[in-house]
């Protein structure tokens, strides 16, 4: 709580809990130019309640955000910081807070919206896709186990990926795996048709920022959380130092036919998936809006707790760790 206009409302991911942004708001509470800045740490999705989908958990979100709303009447702006999963919960909450009249989310201005490591692009399970975009970086590392540990691997997963996660994480598990219907949700949510309402809110806001790791997060490809194609991504030749190493904040993603077959034409050989269509869609749909994209370079530990999907929300909070907590006190501390 605070005395601020700006709400900015901070989102955990999966099996999250509003601690895992403790050092995140250390950084952003009492900063440099953020004496508006109202933080609130979501709480209605804590734990397993993760799991009872993306649009549950986004619905929950946005009736939290009108109480708050309600209770500080000075408030006049509203920015969103998800992680992980947490993004695309605030993707859906973000549609269901617009208003069609006035343009604005919950009553007030949309300014930022920021993504952190958050698989925009869905989850794709198959370990012999390992060059496609959305790919799950541990279930492709299992896969490329050498001999023929790697191909029974490859063998068992393509097979129980997607029923082990339904199970295990319930309708987001089947949502994140694009196999919650014939229109799955994160296609709904990418439409740009009359009824797109989830876009329509995302075009909103002043400004949109995705940050991601470059090597090493175990959940979420570099591809999938920049919204690029393999083609697109820079360059890590010259990325050693860690911390931030790319802030393309003017960058327009090649669209031409050609990048878009080079990058995506390995993951379709011979096998024409109905998902790899529909990530193909959302990504598309995505790159039609303007993001800047913050590349953030963290050097993969074997201890769990400086694992980089993590580690990229500081945790633990490293000069590496901090380096995107600190970029985005920048971004909340300037003009607009």
């Amino acid at each position: 709580a605070g005395s601020g206009n700006h709400l900015v409302v901070l989102v955990h991911g999966l099996f999250g809990k509003p601690r895992d942004w403790r050092h995140v708001v250390r950084e952003l509470r009492g900063g440099p130019g953020t004496d508006d800045v109202v933080l609130h740490v979501s709480r209605v999705n804590p734990l397993f309640k993760t799991f009872d989908g993306v649009d549950i958990c986004g619905k929950r979100l946005a009736e939290e955000v009108l109480s708050v709303v309600a209770g500080n009447p000075d408030l006049r702006r509203i920015s969103f910081v998800g992680h992980s999963l947490g993004g695309l919960i605030s993707r859906f909450a973000v549609g269901e807070l617009l208003c069609d009249d006035s343009g604005t989310i919950g009553g007030l201005e949309p300014s930022h919206f920021v993504t952190i490591a958050t698989p925009h692009l869905g989850c794709e399970p198959s370990a012999s896709m390992r060059t496609s975009e959305n790919v799950v970086p541990f279930i492709s590392w299992l896969g490329a186990a050498p001999g023929g540990i790697g191909r029974s691997v490859e063998s068992f997963i393509n097979v129980a990926a997607v029923p082990i996660a339904s199970t295990i994480l319930s309708r987001t598990g089947r949502q994140l795996f694009l196999d919650d219907g014939p229109s799955p949700l994160l296609l709904e949510m990418a439409s740009t048709g009359d009824d797109g309402k989830f876009m329509q809110a995302l075009s909103a806001f002043e400004r949109r920022t995705c940050y991601s790791s470059i090597n090493g997060d175990h959940m979420v490809s570099w591809g999938n959380s920049s919204i690029r194609r393999l083609a697109e991504l820079p360059s890590v030749e010259s990325a050693s130092s860690p911390g931030v190493v790319f802030d393309t904040s003017h960058h327009r993603p090649d669209t031409s036919r050609e990048c878009v077959e080079r990058g995506a034409g390995a993951g379709r050989q011979g096998v024409g998936r109905e998902r790899r269509r529909h990530m193909d869609t959302i990504l598309t749909s995505l790159q039609s809006l303007r993001w800047r994209r913050v590349d953030v370079n963290l050097r993969p530990s074997l201890l769990p707790v400086a694992i980089p999907h993590n580690h990229i929300q500081a945790r633990p909070p490293t000069e590496a760790g901090l380096a995107a907590a600190r970029h985005l006190l920048e971004q909340l501390a300037g003009p607009g």
